[in-house]
């Protein structure tokens, strides 16, 4: 590491603070979301949820497919100029911004109503779900056009660095959508009702965001007489190469589940959308450690500290791998058990050995995807998407690999197909950008070792106890909550007493643990 006279100074505490606030946020309306998955697929059906619901979650999550990287750059900007009290630069980023994303917006929304009709005959919707399916298409749609076309507005919160509010916002909406769901689907108004409420939610959401933008910062006043060229060209042309990178991460994470539907119908679809959720789930946690580090790395960039965004690097890197191993081991090990405690008894056991199956392929493709996290936030901090863009570029093969792995594998050729493409496609990314901040790739590597001499360990007990246990079928939720409570504990224990043994943990990281722990109140200052 480097020395460590220059460690960051005062930027741990901000990072924690808003770190904090960001695991909060996204846990709690991760979790939440998941757990109300069973009792969707209970209400709908597998079949209905696999050909319909599916289409409007990838609709919804497919945002930065009309996004170009101006949401990015809008927080970038905002940032930099309420820095230097540049409000009407403000001002007129974000009315530029909201026209591009209205007209993209009416745009979009029409072909969808013209041609959605197609698309879901194309990607092999059943006859009996295909209007279900257009009308969550048409409705998600919406929904994606209204969040898009405000986002400048709502963006000012993150970059005002006021995660603490724009995280309560979320954890609300997220409390009211769980809500609409029970209400809507218990009284049997189906999958219509169900996507009325996430339009609904979405709106009220969208509100309060906009609501506490003007409050905070009470200089705004978007107009239309402020839109021009030159600030769609600045955030145009810093968008354009992450934009390249979010549509080929919308190629290798979520046309799968296309695959899937098309080639093998909707139950097979919707196994695979079940261990997709659980590997998007896993490979959040880590990733939120990323979430205030573009614009504390843009500072640092700003000051020409190099030597500090290399030690940001070298111990962000360490943070996500240690934590992202554990939970990879976990999830690889327990696959099948997390899935029957989850589903319960909405799927059969066939069903619940493919999507473990699928799972236990797609965690691996995704933790590897995961330890370039800290690298990608600190290179949109430096102004260097070009590298986003390049990796981006190569992801555009998913599509052949996979209907090249279908051919020969079948089925888990999908998953093996997105397994591959991250796995390289993040190989590449490291050694493109360790040369960008001339840092070693050796020294990225080595972060590696230790924790994967841990893991290997606990991978072992666990086996062992797995062995002895002879488990077979849960007969209840509460026996698999209770089997992953107790295999868990094993598991870290096994996991971090050699993290311990071989000095993954220095001192530095210690100090780091007592602010955390501060900042929980687990600790009181003196």
């Amino acid at each position: 590491m480097a020395d460590d006279k220059l460690e960051i100074n005062i930027y741990p505490k901000k990072i924690i603070k808003n770190t904090l606030y960001a695991a909060a946020g996204n846990w709690i309306v991760l979790i939440l979301n998941f757990l109300i998955i069973p009792f969707i697929i209970g209400k709908l059906g597998i079949e209905l949820y696999g050909s319909a619901w599916v289409i409007g979650i990838l609709i919804i999550a497919s945002a930065p497919l009309i996004d170009f990287g101006i949401g990015a750059a809008s927080i970038k900007y905002i940032s930099e100029y309420h820095a230097i009290s540049r409000y009407d630069r403000i001002n007129s980023l974000i009315s530029t911004a909201i026209f591009y994303y209205f007209i993209f917006g009416v745009l979009l929304f029409l072909s969808v109503l013209f041609f959605g009709k197609n698309i879901i005959y194309l990607i092999g919707v059943p006859t009996a779900y295909s209007f279900d399916a257009y009308f969550v298409m048409l409705i998600s749609t919406l929904i994606l056009v209204i969040t898009n076309t405000l986002s400048p507005l709502t963006s000012v919160l993150n970059s005002l660095q006021r995660m603490d509010i724009s995280n309560k916002i979320g954890i609300f909406t997220a409390v009211i959508n769980i809500i609409q769901i029970i209400a809507v689907l218990s009284s049997n108004l189906g999958i219509k009702g169900l996507i009325i409420g996430y339009l609904v939610v979405n709106c009220i959401s969208t509100f309060l965001f906009i609501y506490f933008s003007f409050k905070l910062l009470p200089q705004l006043q978007p107009r239309l007489s402020l839109i021009n060229k030159q600030t769609f060209k600045l955030i145009w042309d810093f968008g354009i190469n992450l934009q390249i990178s979010r549509l080929s991460q919308i190629v290798v994470f979520q046309f799968d589940r296309i695959f899937a539907l098309r080639y093998f119908g909707s139950s097979s679809a919707a196994f695979y959308e079940i261990a997709a959720k659980i590997s998007n789930l896993a490979r959040t946690i880590p990733l939120v450690l990323t979430s205030a580090i573009m614009p504390v790395s843009s500072e640092m960039d700003a000051r020409r500290e190099n030597d500090k965004l290399k030690i940001l690097f070298e111990r962000g890197s360490k943070y996500i791998i240690v934590i992202g191993l554990l939970l990879l081991g976990y999830i690889f090990m327990m696959s099948q058990i997390i899935i029957q405690t989850w589903l319960g008894k909405t799927v059969s056991i066939d069903g619940i050995m493919t999507a473990s199956m699928v799972l236990k392929i797609l965690i691996v493709g995704y933790f590897i995807n995961v330890s370039t996290g800290i690298a990608s936030s600190i290179a949109a901090g430096i102004n260097r998407t070009d590298i986003e863009r390049n990796v981006g570029l190569y992801s555009f093969a998913s599509p052949v690999l996979t209907i090249i792995l279908i051919n020969s594998l079948g089925y888990y050729g999908i998953a093996l197909s997105t397994g591959i493409l991250l796995i390289l496609g993040s190989l590449y990314y490291m050694i493109q950008f360790t040369k960008a901040i001339k840092a070693q790739l050796i020294a990225f590597m080595k972060l590696f070792l230790k924790p994967m001499i841990s893991l290997i360990v606990a991978i072992i007990v666990i086996a062992a106890v797995q062995y002895k246990s002879n488990f077979t079928v849960l007969h209840s939720r509460w026996e698999g909550i209770a089997f992953l409570i107790f295999y868990f504990i094993i598991f870290s224990i096994s996991y971090s007493i050699p993290i311990y043994l071989l000095g993954v943990v220095d001192e530095y990281d210690k100090s780091i643990l007592k602010m955390l722990a501060v900042k929980l109140r687990i600790v009181k200052t003196k």
